[in-house]
This record gives structure tokens, C-alpha cells and sequence, in this order.
């Protein structure tokens, strides 16, 4: 007969079981060997996410690598790793740890789902339903912290409805043909059934088994590459934008240039009529100064010529009178 006591301020999953040393460490090394498949998996993701924010400066990402910490502490909390390997001597700790990393994987994802969303652009009303939430959770994860046997059930309480919260918030935003709310939808709702079981598991709702121990583990794993894909697409997006922006401006900058062109045209047709008229009349008021000054000099040489032979006919009516009286 053997009697085991627990206590824990916190929901705690105590799966008892007797082992044989052989099948014990046979399982052991099964179960680290998974463990490790899903810690490096999310440590993947966490750097390529890091490299992607620091070459995009796009926010979505730096969120997205909290929201994939924070659930890989909670998970390594609930399976007993953190308390092996992280804070082995530290009971109080390992007692309030579990609330306020669930807590912290909330808010993180509640932040991630505002940018993924863009609820604060496109639904002001809930992005102001988001941000309420965020600000509870804000409430209960100190209250988890400070009073840690208070909070406990009503913490769960409360994931279990910001749960429901965010898959009502992520089905409508898909209703409303958001492209980026499709590839949310599969991903959280993937997750959000293990983690509904997780949480019905911790209330006493469902019995303990491996697939309520695990199943949020792998589901996690499941969402983070399928919200890894609508990241990518939404740089897809992004950048197809980009790339038709910049096509936009470049037909803009053809038309207004051919426009230019046609008023540059125009203008130098007008300037060379101008410049036509202005050497016709350049050259009219020219042959009419020339005529003018041969004109002119032609009358001033009969004028002359006449007052010259005006002057003359006297002279010569005398010659010829003294000519014929001599």
C-alpha cells in the first residue's frame, strides 16, 4: 500500500504511476526525446521570427516570437521540465509559475491577435474589447502572483473565456472576407480545442491521459506553424502591395510624363509660331523701312533736281538772250 500527498496552490496534474526500472527509462527517453523535438522546433521558429523583425521592423513578428516563448514556458511548467532543469529548489515559485505563464501566453497571444488582426485599423470596437481583455489579464496575472491560492480556479475561469473571446473575434473578422483571419482561424482553432481540454482537465470536467497531457503540446506546435504560414502570406501580401504600389507610381510617372511631353510639344509649337510670326514681321517692317528709305531718298532726288532746274531756267533764258542779240 502506498499513500502519495500533494499540495499546490495551483491546479496541479499529479498522473501517479507504478514503473518497472526498464519500461521507466524506456519511456523516459521517448518522452525527452520528444520534448526535444518540440522545444527545438519552437526555438526554431523563435529565431527565424527574430531574424525576419530585425530585416522587417514589422511589429507582428516581435509579438508573435513573445506569444512562442511564453507558451513554451508554460508547457515546460505543466510537464515538469522548468521545475527540473530551471528552478529545481524553488517550490513557491514552481507553485505560482503555472498561472502567471498561462497568463503571460494570454496577454501575449491577446496582443498578437490586435497586429495579426489589425482590429485597432479596421474594428475599433474590438480592438476596444481586445484591449479590455488585455487589461484583465493584466489584473489577474498580478493576482495569480501576489495571492496565488485566491486566483487560482478563477484564473482558468478566465483563459477559458478569453478563449471563446478570441475565436469569436477571429470567426467574424473571417466573415468579414479578411484574408489574414482565415489562416487564424485554422491555427487557433487547432490549438484552442487541446487547450479547452487542458482546461476541462484542470477543473476535474475530463479524465487524465496522455492525450489531455500532450495534446497541447502538439496542437501548440501545429498552431505556430500554421500561424508561421500566415505570416508568411501576410508578407506575400506585403510585398505583392509593395510591388504594385510601386507599378502604380511607375504607370503614374509614364502618364504624367507623357502629359509633360505633350504640353512640352505644345508649348514649343506655340514658341516656334511665335518665332515664325515675329521673324515675318521682323522682315515685313524691314522691306518696309528699306522701301521707305529708297522712297524717301528718290523724292528728296527729285527735289533737288527739280529746285536745281528751277534754279537753272533764268540762268539760261539769259545766256540765250544775250547769245541772240550778239
Amino acid at each position: 500500500m502506498f499513500y502519495l500527498r500533494t499540495q499546490s496552490a495551483a491546479a496541479t496534474i499529479v498522473p501517479a504511476r507504478l514503473w518497472d526500472p526498464q519500461p521507466f527509462h524506456a519511456y523516459e527517453r521517448g518522452d525527452y526525446a520528444a520534448q526535444a523535438w518540440y522545444f527545438g522546433m519552437v526555438t526554431a521558429m523563435i529565431f527565424f521570427n527574430l531574424l525576419l523583425f530585425a530585416s522587417l521592423r514589422d511589429s507582428v513578428y516581435l509579438l508573435y516570437i513573445s506569444f512562442a516563448t511564453s507558451m513554451a514556458l508554460a508547457l515546460s511548467i505543466q510537464n515538469g521540465l522548468a521545475k527540473e532543469f530551471l528552478w529545481p529548489d524553488t517550490t513557491l515559485w514552481s507553485d505560482t509559475s503555472s498561472n502567471f505563464s498561462y497568463l503571460l501566453t494570454v496577454m501575449a497571444f491577446i496582443f498578437f491577435t490586435r497586429n495579426m488582426l489589425e482590429t485597432a485599423k479596421k474594428f475599433p470596437k474590438i480592438d476596444l474589447q481586445l484591449k479590455i481583455l488585455a487589461g484583465c489579464c493584466l489584473f489577474f496575472l498580478i493576482g495569480a502572483t501576489v495571492w496565488t491560492k485566491t486566483f487560482a480556479m478563477p484564473s482558468t475561469s478566465f483563459i477559458f473565456i478569453v478563449s471563446i473571446s478570441i475565436l469569436g473575434i477571429s470567426l467574424f473578422c473571417a466573415f468579414k472576407r479578411q484574408r489574414s483571419a482565415y489562416f487564424f482561424v485554422v491555427a487557433y482553432t487547432t490549438f484552442l480545442l487541446s487547450a479547452l481540454m487542458t482546461c476541462l482537465m484542470f477543473l476535474g470536467l475530463i479524465h487524465i491521459s496522455t492525450l489531455t497531457i500532450y495534446g497541447m503540446q502538439w496542437a501548440s506546435a501545429m498552431e505556430m506553424l500554421l500561424l508561421a504560414f500566415a505570416l508568411a502570406d501576410r508578407f506575400i501580401m506585403i510585398r505583392r502591395k509593395a510591388i504594385d504600389d510601386v507599378k502604380q507610381v511607375n504607370v503614374n510617372l509614364e502618364q504624367r510624363l507623357q502629359e509633360r511631353e505633350a504640353e512640352l510639344k505644345t508649348s514649343h509649337e506655340q514658341l516656334r509660331e511665335i518665332g515664325q510670326r515675329q521673324m515675318l514681321s521682323q522682315e515685313r517692317q524691314r522691306l518696309m523701312q528699306d522701301m521707305h528709305d529708297g522712297l524717301g531718298s528718290s523724292l528728296i532726288s527729285a527735289l533737288r533736281w527739280w529746285s536745281m532746274a528751277g534754279w537753272m531756267k533764268p540762268k539760261l533764258r539769259k545766256c540765250s538772250r544775250a547769245v541772240s542779240t550778239i
